[in-house]
C-alpha cells in the first residue's frame, strides 16, 4: 500500500519532468530511482529497432547492464526492457553494428567435411599394422592380451625380445586407435549440435574435439612401433584438415564471439532488469528530496540575514515590511532535482 501511495505522485512528477526536461535529464531521472548505494552508471548509444521503438543501454558501475526501452520520438515511456525475446533482438543488433557477425555459422559444415578427411586417413596405415601385430584377429586392451594377439612372425620375435616394454607399445597403439574412433563415431553428431544450435557449450564441445583428435593423432605418430622398432610403416594422418578444422572454429569464434554467448547474455539482461526494478527505494528517494528542501531552506535563511545587514541605518527604527510567504515554484523544485545529477 505505501508503494502503491506514492507511485500517483511519482508519476506525475515523472510526467512534469518529462514535459520540462529533455531525454537526458529525464532518462537520468529514471534510472536515478533504481540506483544501488554510491553506484554510478553510463548511457550507451541508442538502439533503433524501428522509427517507433528504440532501447538505451545502461551500464552500472556494479557491472550490471541493462536496456532501457523508450521511443526515439517522445521523451516518455521509459522502461526496463525484461522480455527475453525483444532483448535478443537488441542484442543481435548490438553485436552487429560492434562489426560481429552471425553469418559465419554457414561455414560448419565445412567441419565435417574436414574430420571425414581426417577418419579416411587412418585406414591404410592402421589397418597394415594391426595385420603386423596381431590385433587384426585377437583382442587387445591390456598386457595379458596383446602378448597373446603378438603372435605373427613379425611381432613375436620383438615380444621375447622387448618383453612388457615393447608390449606397452602395442597397448597403447590399440587404446589410442580406439580412442580416435569413439570420438570420430560422434563427430558428426557434436557438428550438428553446433550448427543446429550456435553457443558456448556447442562451441567449446566441437573445438574439444578437434583439438583431442589432434593431440591422440600426434601421440599415435611418435609411437616406437614406428620409429624404435620400425615394425610399422607410419600412419599417414590427414592432419592438415585437423588443423583447418581448428583454424575455422578459431574464425567462427573471432567473428561471433557475442553471438555464441548471446543466450547467456540474455538471460543476465532480463535478470538485471528484475533486479533493478526491485531496487527502487521511495525511502531512498524521499531523503533525496528532503535533502534538497533543507539546503533550500537554508540557503534562503543565509540570504534574507545578508539582506537584513545591508538594509540603511535610517530604516532600523522602522517596522520592516512584511514579507508573504514564499511557495516553492515547480521550477525551483525541478532546478534542484536534476542539479543532483
Amino acid at each position: 500500500m505505501k508503494i502503491a501511495a506514492f507511485a500517483l505522485p511519482l508519476l506525475f512528477l515523472s510526467l512534469a519532468i518529462f514535459a520540462a526536461y529533455d531525454d537526458e535529464k529525464a532518462l537520468d531521472f529514471f534510472v536515478f530511482v533504481h540506483l544501488q548505494e554510491n553506484e554510478s552508471f553510463s548511457v550507451g548509444e541508442e538502439i533503433s529497432l524501428s522509427p517507433q521503438e528504440a532501447y538505451l543501454p545502461v551500464s552500472f558501475s556494479s557491472g550490471d547492464t541493462v536496456f532501457i526501452s523508450g521511443s526515439p520520438s517522445t521523451k516518455y515511456g521509459f522502461q526496463l526492457l525484461q522480455d527475453k525475446e525483444k532483448l535478443r533482438e537488441v542484442l543481435t543488433l548490438l553485436y552487429e553494428r560492434q562489426g560481429y557477425a552471425a553469418s559465419s555459422y554457414s561455414e560448419i559444415p565445412k567441419l565435417k567435411e574436414y574430420l571425414n578427411s581426417f577418419s579416411q586417413s587412418r585406414q591404410p596405415g592402421e589397418a597394415m599394422c594391426r595385420q603386423y601385430i596381431g590385433t587384426d584377429l585377437y583382442p587387445c586392451y591390456d598386457r595379458d592380451s596383446c602378448y597373446k594377439s603378438c603372435y605373427t612372425p613379425l611381432c613375436n620375435p620383438l615380444a621375447l625380445g622387448g618383453g612388457w616394454t615393447f608390449i606397452d607399445l602395442i597397448v597403447s597403439f590399440e587404446n589410442d586407435t580406439d580412442y580416435l574412433g569413439r570420438y570420430l563415431a560422434n563427430a558428426n553428431s557434436t557438428i550438428d549440435a553446433f550448427e543446429q544450435n550456435p553457443s558456448e557449450e556447442t562451441f567449446d564441445a566441437s573445438y574439444s574435439l578437434v583439438s583431442d583428435l589432434n593431440k591422440k593423432a600426434t601421440k599415435i605418430k611418435s609411437n616406437d612401433l614406428f620409429d624404435a622398432y620400425q615394425l610399422c610403416y607410419p600412419v599417414e594422418y590427414d592432419m592438415v584438415s585437423l588443423v583447418k578444422a581448428k583454424m575455422l572454429l578459431e574464425k567462427i569464434e573471432r567473428e561471433s564471439l557475442p553471438f555464441l554467448e548471446i543466450g547467456k547474455r540474455t538471460e543476465e539482461a532480463a535478470e538485471n532488469a528484475q533486479k533493478r526494478a526491485k531496487l527502487f527505494n521511495e525511502q531512498k528517494l524521499l531523503a533525496k528530496l528532503n535533502e534538497g528542501k533543507i539546503n533550500s531552506a537554508q540557503q534562503n535563511k543565509t540570504a534574507a540575514q545578508t539582506q537584513n545587514e545591508t538594509q540603511p541605518l535610517q530604516n532600523e527604527t522602522q517596522n520592516p515590511p512584511s514579507t508573504p510567504l514564499r511557495i516553492p515554484l515547480l521550477s525551483d523544485f525541478l532546478d534542484w532535482l536534476f542539479s543532483l545529477f
